[in-house]
């Protein structure tokens, strides 16, 4: 009986994480800037609402922050949840949809909150803050994506090397 030793065995070398501790970081302060900026915007949307004088322009905005307040809060919380799982699992498909959530209905709705004629200094102080902070997270997870692709691509060509492939043999 032929004994293996484990040592005489190819072994695969170990590849560092491509998972960023900073991107992490900037996902968790941002649950928390979140719960602020949703509590000050909501409620200066509550006083524009029953205090301010009706407009055909004024209407026009209101409606256009109802609207976007809504996406603002139904993409929040997926997108936070896209960039924590894909930063932790190192999968490329989350942060690219982070990145998709963070560019086209935050951003947009963020800067248009931001511009709005009737705007509180509190307001203000939160939209520029959220869109400082969107920034950076959307330039940190374009950094981390780029480094979670070549790591994968890195342990895929380490996998096809010592011939561990994904098909089974027929």
């Amino acid at each position: 009986m032929q004994r293996k030793w484990p040592l005489f065995q190819p072994r695969e070398p170990q590849q560092p994480r491509a998972t960023s501790i900073f991107f992490q970081i900037l996902l968790f302060c941002n649950v928390t800037l979140s719960v602020f900026f949703f509590c000050i915007v909501g409620s200066s949307l509550r006083w524009k609402y029953w205090f301010l004088p009706s407009t055909t322009f004024t209407i026009l905005w209101q409606i256009f922050y109802c609207v976007g307040l809504g996406l603002w809060i139904i993409a929040e919380p997926p997108r936070l949840y896209l960039g924590y799982e894909g930063n932790l699992r190192e999968d490329s498909r989350h942060l690219v949809a982070f990145l998709v959530l963070t560019f086209l209905p935050q951003l947009p709705v963020t800067i248009g909150m931001f511009v709005q004629p009737q705007m509180y200094s509190a307001e203000r102080v939160m939209a520029g803050s959220m869109i400082s902070f969107l920034f950076v997270e959307f330039v940190t997870a374009i950094v981390v994506a780029r480094r979670v692709v070549a790591a994968n691509t890195q342990r895929w060509r380490i996998k096809m090397a010592y011939g561990r492939s994904s098909r089974t043999a027929t």
